[in-house]
């Protein structure tokens, strides 16, 4: 199914043709008609101002995958194979450059036999008649060089093309044609790709990668090596590869998780553009009603009505890849199943409901750096799971849940973004009631864990009210251990509270304190019998309870004080008139 989409994808990308792969050219071989030279040295194709020909000049040249042995390329080769430039200057690597570069020689000959007339006749001649070459200095034996006749490339041509293409199915062709398991029609079947996916094209990718492999007996059927017993023709092995390239290279089809060494590639039957990641919040906590929005236009979008989304997750290993997840659902259950994410981890922050960017919920994972104001380096494979949760429905792994509490404990870092996190772990796990994962306080809620977070989240603002200049608060000092053992810390937490309330009194704010008493004693009479130690989903309600309360007192306090100066200034503008002077 995978490889049947990627094939079906490419009749809309433009790909180059068969047997021929886009990749830099930095040198320019310049020859007249007759094979003597245009110009005495290489012509340097690369320009350093421009990011994109920084190592020579993209296009489509004849590829092939290089198992072993000696195996040139038509028209278009390394400086090793086509001018015998040695890796170093090691005799071994010296004879090494020298065989490569006659093995060239001869398939070109013999290419130039294949076809009348002949363009490959110039540069026949021009091997034939030994003539030497400048070579920069800067020149390295794995640069490509192109060969140019009277100003226009050897490989460009058609008839070179439909060569080399005959070459390929030569080295590459098993046995007679045989039924595609790809595109189910009857064609010259491989014995192994032709193509690899290039250096780079995965995070953490150090050569190049085989999409379909079996070059072990254990791998095989019957411990056959090779793609006998899995045929797949030359047209789908070739343009599957070439798709999966071209699409690993647009930033509007994939999304790299450099941490976890993997990559995310989407597409839509058809060429459209749809990048789901524009629905899951870009920048940092965005309002909910924005999002919604935007996915309210994407239901609407012309085109997109109907289509399949395709997604694969990609990682490399060793010399192949692997694929670790693969999606294909209807773009509209696609964009409904966003719409869940979005509301499942949706929370309350500042009196407003607020969704977090995926990557930054991943990044939350990390240590957060007070310094920096940051976080640090997110766990290994978060943003993988996330980002499949978010387009699948499917609930975040139990690690994850884990690494959160963890980092909460550590840090003592609460913000909407790891709160969000929580959340949607919680209610997609269903480890706890609704009641408890609300976005925003519940304050009807008598669940023992939820109610000692906002014990603290009230005791923790109690303190920072009575001591203005404050420098570690109850919270910073306790949540950890309160989280995970509100039975032992609870008669502590609520005597420093009367202390606090004392404090309060005699400051001369009397009603403050007795608000809060009063808030105390109705959460306290609510708790009931509160265990020593609470399980890792009941820490994970305590923080939300935490979370909600603190939250919903910095609101109202914020709303307070909005009512003040507006009655302050209502004061100053009735004064003129006399009527309204207190």
């Amino acid at each position: 199914m995978l490889l049947q989409s990627l094939v079906d994808q490419s009749a809309f990308l433009g790909l180059p043709v068969e047997g021929y792969r886009v990749k830099p050219i930095r040198w320019a071989l310049e020859l007249h008609e007759d094979g003597t030279l245009r110009s005495p040295a290489l012509v340097d194709l690369a320009d350093p101002t421009e990011k994109s020909a920084s190592k020579g000049i993209r296009m489509p040249v004849p590829d092939v995958v290089r198992t072993s042995g000696i195996a040139p390329i038509l028209a278009v080769d390394t400086l090793e194979y086509m001018l015998g430039l040695p890796k170093d200057v090691s005799p071994t690597a010296v004879a090494a450059a020298a065989r490569k570069r006659d093995q060239t020689h001869q398939a070109t000959n013999a290419a130039a036999d294949e076809i009348a007339p002949s363009p490959l006749d110039a540069l026949r001649a021009f091997f034939k008649s030994g003539l030497e070459v400048e070579l920069p200095s800067i020149a390295k034996s794995s640069d490509l060089v192109g060969v140019r006749v009277s100003g226009r490339y050897l490989h460009d041509d058609p008839r070179v093309q439909v060569c080399w293409y005959g070459e390929v199915l030569r080295r590459k062709a098993v046995g007679p044609a045989r039924l595609c398991l790809v595109c189910g029609t009857v064609g010259v079947a491989v014995d192994t790709f032709p193509a690899q996916l290039p250096q780079g094209s995965v995070p953490g990718q150090s050569q190049g990668l085989s999409v379909v492999s079996v070059n072990k007996a254990a791998q095989g059927r019957s411990g056959a090596i090779g793609l006998g017993h899995t045929p797949v023709c030359s047209r789908c092995a070739t343009a599957s590869v070439s798709t999966l390239t071209s699409l690993l290279r647009d930033r509007d089809h994939r999304r790299r998780f450099e941490a976890s060494k993997s990559v995310l590639v989407w597409w839509l039957p058809g060429g459209e553009v749809f990048d789901p990641f524009s629905l899951l919040a870009s920048e940092g906590a965005s309002d909910v009603r924005t999002a919604f929005d935007q996915l309210d236009e994407a239901r609407c979008r012309p085109g997109l009505s109907g289509d399949r989304f395709h997604a694969v997750l990609l990682s490399p290993n060793v010399s192949r890849l692997t694929v670790k997840r693969w999606i294909d659902v209807p773009v509209d259950e696609l964009i409904e199943v966003i719409g869940r994410w979005l509301d499942d981890h949706t929370v309350a922050s500042w009196g407003r409901r607020v969704i977090s960017p995926l990557w930054l919920m991943a990044r939350s994972t990390g240590r957060w750096e007070p310094d920096r104001k940051r976080y640090d380096e997110p766990r290994h494979g978060a943003e993988d799971v996330l980002s499949i949760a978010a387009l699948t429905g499917q609930a975040p792994p139990t690690w994850l849940f884990a690494t959160v509490l963890s980092r909460l404990r550590s840090d003592r870092h609460f913000d909407a973004t790891r709160i969000s996190l929580l959340r949607v772990v919680l209610r997609r796990q269903h480890l706890l009631p609704e009641e408890v994962t609300m976005p925003e306080l519940n304050p009807s809620s008598e669940r023992v864990a939820y109610t000692c977070g906002r014990i603290l989240a009230v005791v923790d603002n109690l303190q920072r009210a009575a001591i203005p200049d404050l420098n570690t608060s109850v919270a910073d000092r306790l949540i950890g251990r309160f989280s995970m053992a509100p039975g032992v810390l609870l008669p502590r937490v609520l005597a420093d509270a009367q202390a606090h309330l004392k404090k309060l009194r005699t400051s001369n704010r009397g009603g403050a304190a007795y608000a809060i008493q009063q808030r105390l004693d109705s959460l306290v009479a609510s708790l009931g019998a509160v265990p020593r130690v609470l399980t890792l989903p009941e820490q994970g309600e305590f923080f939300l309870g935490f979370h909600h309360q603190r939250d919903a007192d910095a609101t109202a306090r914020r709303d307070a004080s909005a009512l003040r100066d507006a009655g302050s200034l209502g004061q100053i503008t009735a004064s003129p008139e006399g009527d309204d002077t207190p």
